[in-house]
């Protein structure tokens, strides 16, 4: 068990490269793909919201309400966080 221990302490390189281990795709394809995946699924919500007569949303529309509902979120992270210290509880990591 040892000898593991210090074979995999000295080695000059990582696991991956013993084993010539490469990721399936580059994190740009990745980013592309996670950019085309929220393309897609706006589209698929207008083409809903057309067939109930509502109207479309753009990404805009869809990042602003990510950036509401994440100030209310932080807002309320807040609250907790000083009601817990005016409680003379403070954070710990069961609170995150």
């Amino acid at each position: 068990m040892v000898v593991f221990l210090l074979i995999g302490f000295l080695y000059p390189g990582s696991g991956a490269d013993v084993l010539d281990w490469k990721p399936t795709r580059a994190p740009e394809v990745e980013a592309d793909n996670e950019l085309d995946d929220v393309a897609q699924m706006i589209a698929a919500q207008n083409e809903m919201r057309r067939r109930r007569g509502a109207p479309e949303r753009s990404k805009a529309d869809v990042q602003a309400d990510v950036a509401r509902d994440q100030a209310a979120f932080d807002e309320r992270a807040a609250a907790y966080a000083a009601d817990r210290r005016s409680a003379g509880r403070p954070m710990d990591k069961r609170d995150i």
